[in-house]
This record gives C-alpha cells, sequence and structure tokens, in this order.
C-alpha cells in the first residue's frame, strides 16, 4: 500500500495522500507497522482526511502549512505533512498538534487517554 499510495498521490494528489510507516505509526501510535499493508486500514485514513478537510476552519490550518511551501499543496498533502512532521520531531510519544480557530495551532501534551 505504501508505493501505490505515493503513486496515486502523484498522479492525483487532490483525491489521494502519501500512506507511509511514519503516517501510520501517528495515527495508531505503535510501533508495529502490522496492518499498514490493508486497503481497508488506507481508505478509512482518505475518509478521515477527507472529513478533516471539510471543518470548519480548516481553510485556515491549510493555510498556515502551505504558507512553509514555496508551491501550492493539495488540502491533504497539508493534513500528512503535519501528522509526518509532529511523529517526526515528537519529543515524546504523547506530543500532539491541535488546532481550533480561537486558539490556532498549538502542540499539546496527552496524558494516558485524555487530551
Amino acid at each position: 500500500m505504501v508505493g501505490l499510495s505515493k503513486l496515486l498521490h502523484f498522479i492525483n494528489p487532490i483525491d489521494y495522500a502519501i500512506w507511509d510507516s511514519r503516517i501510520f505509526k501517528y495515527i495508531t501510535e505503535k510501533k508495529s507497522q502490522y496492518g499498514i499493508d490493508k486497503v481497508e486500514n488506507y481508505l478509512a485514513y482518505l475518509e478521515k482526511l477527507r472529513e478533516i478537510i471539510n471543518l470548519n476552519g480548516y481553510g485556515e490550518l491549510h493555510n498556515l502549512v502551505e504558507k512553509q511551501f514555496e508551491y501550492a499543496i493539495s488540502p491533504m498533502r497539508a493534513i500528512e505533512i503535519l501528522m509526518f512532521e509532529t511523529d517526526r520531531n515528537r519529543k515524546s510519544n504523547n506530543d500532539r498538534f491541535i488546532y481550533t480557530p480561537d486558539l490556532g495551532l498549538k502542540v499539546i501534551k496527552k496524558v494516558g487517554n485524555n487530551v
């Protein structure tokens, strides 16, 4: 699925996001990659990204991310970049980004299952 997701993304970045081990780790919070090759997990990921894109205030978040690049990025790519970079730069396994229209983009610490 990883290679296929990259191919699909480069053919059609509006409808397909990249699915790789770092994104999978961010979503599942597990070191194991068991399940990364399952089509249903990739399709569920795409559906969640579409839900996020349709949230009120997403456009502002997209603009914040896109300003970091010298070219336009798709809405799915912006979310994927946030997940990828959050996981890559995480100081602990509990750091997360949260975005709200009133507060903007913040890094939060997760304690157990509570935010």
